[in-house]
């Protein structure tokens, strides 16, 4: 079977390298690079296959990266979920989406599982089993009261790519949620007609062997590999051997956007081996972060041997932007404002209709509003570190035992204070305390929280203004101020209790915990979710306007025409949009935006800024310093967002998590589709966020590759951090007292 139509040979050259070393060879001194080291981290998708779900969902708690990636089949939660038993129907109806690499004219194979005599339906009785797909009737089964049930229907010649399936069980089944279930689908699978059931075995893998450059594929499938591509890239090479198939090899690549673009392929005469020199063009792709993609779809066995990648230019790197000149002296203050749990769209300047922010929508009218800013998780305990050094993905720990900031990292107070300023925090969350190191480069840093201090948001405003007008002139000031509103407990202050529903009598009080329903929002009526977020609304009028109290001591200091002001939050806040209340919990948006507002002394705005480029709480450090004409530490991650706009072939990937766990989650977002998984439940989502903003429709079965290309990248990242995380340490009697009255710890 040949690979691609016989084109004229070229003369090959011999390639010495390490790693991703750069060797000269050929004509002209061409440069090229061994794409083997990254083969590794690649991920092969079988084109026709049996899912066993019971394996898979084993392995997947067992931590196996094997059920990290997509397969061609893929289940996903819909009224069911994923169970150490296989993928657990509930209800009258289940969904399940399957990515479908083979042609209609097969066959989709469902086996059950039932124990005899217990729940599903009355006891011992058959329950009644219809399929759909895309809307259209595939047939019907009945399950026997116990034993398995294999089920194989048709598919139908519209079923395309992607297929929802519909299951539709009569009586509905009735199971517990826990422990073995009554009824579990074990396997799914797409097979050709009256083709046996495969036995039981791991999903295949690709044969590796790095010292003779080769990559063997274990059947027909799509090999991808994550590549970011040179800025000299000219073309891509390698040899290849196929055995028996009805189509050649096929080899395209995938942008962040989602974007495909097929490359052409040509092969020369195969040699005695019987494999054959192979190149396609990348110089339209050249400086893009892609997904290589080699399509074997039709191939029965593929041997890929020595890919690299070959430049023509002569290597020099570009040279690197300077640092924005530094400003006039004396040099500006620096307030950093971070309300805690502060959701920017129910902030007036993003377009909330009621007057929750009404002193911090002034401030925005001479500031910069970047709209599409996140916390890298939803949780202060690893928000603030990265928010401090610039660094994404430093230990963070649990609840229960958070990690300590190590020593060696550099923080913003740091740099500050090198730089002259006096640098002063004053902290209302436990999480952002001395204990956790978090207190470096500060010359004065307060606790707002526990015994001995006075609490509330207006005495640290009151706090604020007696430092800021003890400051000597002259002398640059760096202000930290970490309120604890619009966090719960929701207990607005009285003048800025505005947003309760009138009359309202149910359950939800000011500043009652709210642990009972964070997980239930079936225990609360439309009425009484309203009644939390006119609450939380109120707390967060009642931070803006201690917020406001804080600019105005500014303003009497004559310090604020020369401040640089940026107001955020260390996460989001949900309200049931996904089932769920508060934070630390998921990882939709939700919880992961915040607001990121900065003011620039004399509230000019520097043209050219693009105010809705992704921007990260790692931002702050590097864009605070730039201000000042200062680079970054090199270990910070961070961009600085007023400096040149992003290259839109490199798009920017941020990765979110929720704290270290078992049952963590872990995101990355690309410029337009945001990937979600929870490795150890084998939950993988792909979502639009254009399209959809609420993150309502996974895409994953319909594509599959998109989110592959964020899981390759994401999967490297989570490695790099369970690597490099590191023992907690003990909380204080006083800080778990606090954190339990903060609705944190049980």
């Amino acid at each position: 079977m040949p690979v691609d139509d016989d084109r004229p040979t070229r003369p090959r050259c011999r390639l010495v390298v390490l790693a991703l070393a750069v060797a000269a060879c050929g004509d002209g001194g061409e440069r090229q690079v061994d794409l083997m080291p990254l083969i590794e981290g690649g991920a092969f998708l079988p084109a026709t296959a049996v899912v066993e779900l019971k394996t898979a969902a084993r392995a997947a708690l067992a931590g196996d990266e094997r059920y990290d990636l997509p397969s061609p089949l893929v289940p996903l939660t819909g009224w069911g979920r994923s169970s150490w038993y296989g993928w657990r129907p509930l209800g009258a109806r289940s969904t399940l989406v399957a990515h479908l690499p083979a042609t209609a004219g097969e066959e989709l194979v469902l086996h059950f599982a039932r124990r005899p005599a217990t729940g599903g339906g009355p006891r011992g009785a058959p329950i009644a089993l219809a399929v759909r797909a895309g809307g259209v009737m595939l047939g019907g089964a009945t399950l026997q009261p116990a034993g398995p049930t294999t089920v194989r229907l048709p598919l139908p010649a519209s079923a395309g790519r992607a297929l929802a399936i519909e299951l539709d069980f009569t009586p509905p089944i009735a199971q517990p949620e826990t422990g073995r279930p009554a009824i579990a689908l074990e396997r799914l699978g797409i097979l050709p007609p009256a083709a046996p059931l495969p036995p039981p075995r791991p999903p295949p893998e690709p044969a590796l062997d790095p010292k003779a450059k080769l990559l063997e594929l274990p059947g027909p499938g799509r090999f991808a590999l994550s590549v970011r591509l040179p800025q000299d890239v000219s073309e891509l090479r390698f040899a290849a051997r196929a055995r028996g198939g009805e189509r050649p090899l096929r080899l395209h690549a995938r942008d962040g956007l989602g974007t495909a673009q097929r490359l052409e392929l040509a092969c020369d005469r195969p040699a005695a081996d019987g494999f054959r020199p192979c190149r396609a063009p990348l110089d339209r792709l050249a400086g893009s972060d892609v997904l290589l993609v080699f399509d074997a779809s039709s191939i029965r066995r593929l041997a890929l041997r020595a890919p690299r990648l070959v430049m023509t230019g002569d290597g020099t790197p570009a040279v690197p932007s300077h640092p924005r000149s530094p400003p006039a002296e004396p040099l500006p203050d620096v307030l950093l404002i971070i309300l805690d749990a502060a959701r920017p769209d129910h902030f007036g300047v993003y377009g909330y209709p009621r007057p929750t922010t009404p002193q911090i929508d002034r401030l925005a009218r001479r500031a910069l509003v970047f709209r599409r800013a996140f916390a890298e998780c939803p949780s202060t305990s690893c928000s603030i570190p990265h928010l401090i050094t610039g660094r994404a993905l430093l230990p963070a720990g649990t609840a229960e035992r958070p990690a300590r900031l190590a020593d060696e990292e550099v923080t913003l107070a740091e740099e500050l204070a090198a730089l002259g300023y006096r640098t002063v925090a004053l902290s209302a969350n436990p999480y952002h305390s001395v204990s956790r190191n978090l207190h470096q480069g500060f010359a004065v840093f307060e606790r707002r929280w526990g015994q001995g201090v006075e609490h509330g948001p207006y005495a640290m405003s009151r706090r604020a203004a007696q430092l800021i007008a003890e400051q000597p002139a002259g002398r640059p000031l760096f202000l930290q101020l970490h309120y604890l509103p619009p966090h719960e407990p929701y207990a607005p202050a009285a003048p800025h209790d505005l947003f309760r529903l009138p009359g309202y009598r149910g359950p939800i009080v000011p500043g009652a915990p709210l642990g009972p329903y964070r997980r239930r929002p079936e225990a609360l009526s439309a009425d009484d979710r309203a009644e939390l977020v006119g609450l939380y609304d109120g707390n967060l009028r009642t931070a803006d306007d201690a917020v406001g109290e804080v600019v105005a001591a500014l303003r009497a200091a004559g310090r604020f025409d020369d401040s640089i002001i940026l107001i955020t939050a260390d996460h989001g806040e949900a309200f049931f949009e996904h089932g769920e209340q508060g934070h630390n919990s998921t990882l939709y948006d939700e919880m992961l935006r915040v607001p990121f507002i900065l003011r620039l002394p004399g509230g000019r705005r520097p043209p050219g800024v693009d105010e809705e480029r992704p921007a990260s709480l790692g931002d702050v450090l590097p864009t605070v310093l730039g201000l000042l004409g200062r680079p970054p530490p090199a270990a910070a991650g961070g961009i600085d967002l007023l400096a040149a706009p992003p290259d839109p072939r490199r798009p920017r990937i941020l990765v979110h998590r929720t704290l270290h766990g078992p049952t963590s989650w872990w995101a990355a977002r690309g410029p337009r589709l945001k990937a979600i998984v929870r490795p150890r439940l084998a939950v993988q989502q792909l979502f639009d966020l254009e399209a959809d903003p609420g993150e309502r429709r996974n895409l994953l079965g319909e594509r599959p590759l998109d989110f592959l290309h964020l899981a390759l990248h994401l999967r490297r990242q989570r490695r790099l951090a369970e690597a490099g995380e590191a023992p907690g340490i003990e909380l204080s009697d006083e800080e778990r007292a606090a954190l339990r009255a903060l609705g944190y710890l049980d």
